[in-house]
């Protein structure tokens, strides 16, 4: 019960100060708390709990909440091409710097994989601190080619690890093919439906309400 306590006022006070340290060095809140996160570990002051796994989980479905509203797939298709060649050409390049890494270093194969992630849960984050920055807004546009690159190379590595080439490996990429147009044609189908019906907006999400239904809205997407 003890660790349990350090552990929530430890963290409490992490996310308390963080923004603070922000303002005052100039340096995104993210990469604060991630240093002040490590510098409490390497201390000692708190110790590995399953608690963690949780925070983990929260923070995880948090960051994908963030991306799920700042990350606008229509916006990809008219992106100048050469945006997207050169974000094709920088995700390449991770993938190829890992690689050497990885035989330099003799560190597991499946790093070669997961290293490049790059995370637009974080950038979103980000974009919530600082605005609509150009800067920002091609980040984050390089940062969903990669992403949907890492997806589709995760899958087939893991696929191949997993069952070789045979069938279980292209069903598994059938499978994530129909995950792909699953998406498309859900989001398509709200998508036409709020344009329809504008009126579900408001009846979701109404301007007096006195039940907090916008809140328990974001909270059920979030989940």
């Amino acid at each position: 019960m003890h660790n349990e306590v350090v552990i929530i006022l430890t963290l409490s006070v992490i996310i308390f100060i963080s923004p603070l340290l922000s303002k005052l060095i100039k340096i995104p809140t993210i990469p604060i708390e991630i240093i002040l996160g490590s510098v409490v570990i390497s201390l000692g002051i708190i110790e590995e709990h399953p608690i963690f796994e949780l925070v983990a989980e929260l923070g995880f479905l948090y960051l994908l909440f963030l991306a799920g509203l700042e990350v606008d797939l229509k916006k990809l298709f008219k992106v100048d091409p050469t945006i997207i060649k050169k974000g094709l050409l920088y995700t390449a390049l991770l993938y190829i710097i890992t690689f050497f890494i990885c035989i330099y270093f003799e560190l597991p194969k499946i790093l070669i994989v997961t290293i490049p992630l790059i995370s637009i849960g974080l950038l979103a984050a980000i974009k919530k601190e600082y605005g609509d920055l150009p800067w920002i807004n091609l980040a984050i546009t390089i940062g969903l080619i990669g992403e949907i690159v890492s997806i589709i190379v995760l899958t087939v590595v893991s696929a191949k690890l997993q069952h070789g080439i045979g069938a279980e490996f292209y069903y598994t990429l059938f499978e994530l093919f129909i995950v792909f147009v699953a998406v498309g044609l859900f989001y398509k189908f709200f998508h036409n439906l709020m344009w329809w019906y504008p009126g579900i907006k408001t009846y979701l999400m109404p301007k007096f309400d006195n039940q907090e239904q916008d809140i328990r809205l974001s909270m059920a997407i979030f989940f």
